[in-house]
């Protein structure tokens, strides 16, 4: 009971905390028994925010790295992995915890018999270890996805060539936060042009707003993270890719990027509008990105931003709308009522006192999101069914997922001047994943009381 005790606070203080938010990489690393994995004289460690040592110069990834790795990996049941450098064998086991088919690579015999060890006593003898270099052995070329988790001097061209082939794309570049009246107009062209081409439309986007690396702070969202992965789906788009957005990328010229993408997939050209631009320093317009195709093979469709009343639709003006409390207008951009996704929380929470009070139940957001200014907003409370953020919840209260059935309301949500939220007639267990809805109709109703400060997890 301790060990679980240990690992459950592993999750939530070390790998929640540093930004991992999908739920089934919380859930894969809560049922993956890290103890199993970590040498006996480290045992101590095995739930501590630190590398551990291997074999020498071999270590086993901190917690939260591991977080981060699964996070942009984006397995799913039935993908075939491949892991370069297995090491004690954690992160295979933590992929096939996703669901993944696991084939691990090791260089070093000891290495490689340790994890297939620990593997079996864990629960996860499926998981195939293969002793070898990489580089010297036949891996194949249907991956869906590789994980790399050791240090190479310089990028592997092989590595794309073992991965599975995802046909001809398409492909328009952004971060698509809140999917408003101009996303949709960029991807009703972006299926249009890739059906001129008989290709298939995609979307590359971002684990994370680039502005907390270009700028040291992001904007709050417009859209909780995953839901934006629906839409895009929903809209038609038929692969996303989510990069990892870090220093690495921000310096990586446009062209070599790009070049990595036509390298790894039948690339057939960019939907761009006159300003974006991409790649270090903004390098890549559509006229530098079109004179590389004409190299590469692909093209470029540039088509004008959407304006309504001869003013671009733009994610910071309906960020700026809802600073306002003008909910009407970020409608009106949006295309759609505003949301947040969160989840009802009726335990103790920094500055909150346990319970409901007058002033509603506290809920929690996993990040920090688009809020109207302080006051009492008569709002829209349904379940989050049928979202990635609903499936799989961490559960305050120990309620099921099914509890969010229940809920299903009008409400008023009160923000205070901190960011705290508290729902009145929220009517659901602790733990429930919600939609809160602020639609046109949402007015700012007189400030009763105060309400506890909540801080965001």
């Amino acid at each position: 009971m301790q060990t679980e005790f240990a690992r459950a606070q592993m999750v939530g203080q070390q790998i929640r905390a540093w930004d991992v938010l999908d739920e089934r990489v919380l859930d894969a690393m809560r049922r993956t028994p890290r103890e199993f994995f970590v040498p006996e004289r480290y045992a101590g460690l095995a739930f501590a925010d630190t590398d551990i040592p291997l074999a020498p110069g071999q270590h086993m990834l901190a917690p939260k790295i591991v977080g981060r790795l699964l996070q942009a990996l984006d397995a799913a049941p039935g993908m075939r992995a491949l892991v370069v450098g297995c090491g004690s064998g954690f992160v295979p086991a933590c992929l096939s915890a996703m669901g993944a088919s696991v084939r691990a690579i090791e260089i070093l015999p000891e290495l490689a018999e340790s994890a297939r060890r620990n593997l079996k006593r864990a629960g996860f003898g499926q998981v195939e270890v293969v002793t070898g270099d990489t580089f010297n052995l036949d891996t194949g070329n249907d991956y869906a996805l590789i994980a790399v988790c050791g240090a190479l001097p310089l990028y592997d061209e092989r590595f794309a060539r073992a991965l599975a082939v995802g046909g001809r794309l398409f492909v328009v570049v952004g971060v698509f936060d809140g999917l408003h009246r101009g996303h949709a107009y960029l991807l009703e062209h972006l299926r249009t042009e890739a059906s001129r081409r008989r290709a298939r439309p995609a979307v590359i986007t971002f684990d994370h707003h680039p502005d907390e690396i270009l700028t040291g702070a992001a904007p709050p969202l417009l859209l909780d993270p995953e839901e934006r992965l629906d839409r895009l789906e929903a809209a038609g788009v038929e692969v996303t890719v989510v990069e990892v957005f870090d220093v690495a990328l921000r310096m990586t010229p446009f062209d070599r990027w790009v070049r990595r993408i036509a390298d790894r997939v039948d690339l057939a050209g960019f939907l761009m509008t006159p300003d974006s631009a991409f790649g270090h320093d903004r390098g890549g317009t559509p006229e530098t990105v079109a004179a590389l195709g004409r190299d590469l093979g692909y093209d470029v469709a540039v088509v004008p931003a959407l304006e309504i009343e001869g003013r671009t639709v733009r994610s910071g003006e309906i960020r700026a709308a809802i600073a306002a409390g003008d909910l009407a207008e970020a409608e009106r951009l949006l295309g759609h009522p505003y949301a947040i996704v969160a989840r009802a929380d009726a335990g103790s929470e920094e500055g909150v006192a346990d319970g409901v009070d007058a002033a509603g139940a506290p809920i929690r957001v996993p990040m920090p999101v688009a809020l109207p200014p302080a006051g009492e907003y008569a709002v829209r409370i349904e379940p989050a069914d049928g979202s990635p953020s609903s499936g799989g919840a961490e559960l305050v209260g120990g309620t099921s997922p099914s509890a969010a059935a229940n809920v299903e309301s009008d409400g008023v949500v009160s923000i205070d001047g901190n960011g705290g939220i508290r729902v009145r007639e929220l009517g659901a267990q602790s733990g429930t994943a919600i939609r809160i809805t602020f639609g046109e109709s949402s007015s700012r109703l007189p400030l009763q009381g105060s309400a506890g400060t909540i801080r965001r997890s």
